[in-house]
């Protein structure tokens, strides 16, 4: 009794500390690098979104990083014995990373925040606590099988939710690709890049504001006929989104200011991703589909190479793939935004290995 009473205050306790740190994400400020969010319970203490991914280190400072390359080699019987003829073998590839943002950049966010809001009283309290997280490795050379030199989509799964938990990767590759990957931590961007993509659950603000679906003239947007046999990713949908106002099958009415309207279009596209779409996992899409996923995924990180950073919050997860809802709905739907709503929102943290080669 005593341990499920316990067990049953530290959930509440949890769910407490969750519910208390709820943000208001249309209230969201760039300060010196940092996205950070207000408070609902305090608009003065604000929390941050982790800035960046690195590869974890030991006590000493050294990456948490193996790659051992082996060989195996065999003698032919019609050359002498001290003749190799023949190898095989290949590579382990293996190594943590974690969410971290440094100290000094906090104290820069929070300093900023001050400075822009004109309250010394404000604070930065800390990293916000994620939903859920994903994570997608992107590789040339660490795929499973085959050549060429295009990026794929080589493993993913589940991401560590708090700042400093640690996430491991491992990896046997053949010896073709041991030697190309050795290669390649030599440059100071090697093909080896992870792509982080964290949800977080915020509070928007109220918009006088209706949207109406036109359920007809859905259907007969292409695509949309297709149902399930469709994948898409993010960019895919935004670009229907796109085309179902164009076409008028969605329209949206809206008094207020040009300032607002980007936040009322995200709540919005939030809202029609609910009802239009259902989320799939990366994994689940077929590998001739894909395409498209690995291109955005490559685009978070920049021309050398580094992490983008979450530069930007949306309310689509750039890692997930999408498929049409069946549709059941007639007639004319209206939608009204003239109170506050929980939605998710994302985050993108984008990660290489980088020169770990010339460093060790």
């Amino acid at each position: 009794m005593r341990r499920s009473s316990l067990a049953a205050l530290l959930l509440l306790l949890a769910a407490g500390a969750a519910s208390a740190q709820q943000v208001l994400v249309d209230r969201g400020i760039r300060a010196a690098d940092l996205w950070c969010f207000p408070l609902e319970t305090d608009s003065r203490t604000y929390v941050y979104i982790p800035a960046a991914a690195r590869l974890a280190t030991d006590d000493s400072g050294r990456p948490e990083f193996s790659f051992v390359r082996y060989v195996i080699a065999a003698g032919s019987e019609t050359a002498s014995a001290a003749t190799i003829t023949q190898a095989a073998g290949g590579g382990i590839l293996h190594f943590l990373v974690l969410l971290e943002t440094p100290p000094a950049m906090v104290e820069a966010a929070q300093a900023s925040l001050r400075r822009s809001l004109k309250d010394d009283e404000v604070t930065l309290r800390g990293p916000i606590v994620f939903a859920d997280g994903r994570y997608a490795l992107v590789s040339s050379i660490l795929k499973p099988s085959g050549s060429g030199t295009e990026k794929t989509l080589v493993a993913g799964g589940r991401a560590p939710v708090l700042e400093g938990n640690r996430l491991a990767l491992s990896f046997e590759l053949d010896a073709q690709h041991a030697s190309l990957l050795l290669e390649s931590f030599k440059m100071a961007t090697p093909d080896v890049s992870l792509v982080f993509d964290m949800s977080f659950s915020g509070l928007t603000e109220a918009y006088d504001a209706e949207l109406t679906i036109d359920w007809s003239e859905v259907r007969k947007s292409e695509g949309f006929s297709a149902g399930g046999t469709i994948y898409f990713v993010s960019a895919d949908v935004e670009a229907k989104f796109d085309e179902l106002f164009r076409n008028n099958a969605i329209k949206l009415r809206s008094s207020g200011t040009d300032s607002a309207m980007e936040a009322l279009l995200e709540t919005v596209y939030n809202k029609l991703l609910e009802l239009l779409f259902k989320p799939v996992e990366a994994e689940r899409i077929p590998a001739d589909q894909r395409g498209g996923l690995t291109q955005a995924l490559s685009a978070l990180t920049d021309s050398r190479g580094g992490p983008l950073s979450s530069r930007k919050t949306t309310g689509f997860g750039i890692y997930g793939g999408y498929q049409i809802k069946e549709m059941r709905s007639s007639g004319m739907s209206r939608l009204d935004f003239n109170h506050r709503a929980t939605v998710e929102r994302h985050a993108f943290i984008a990660l290489n290995v980088g020169d770990v080669h010339r460093r060790y």
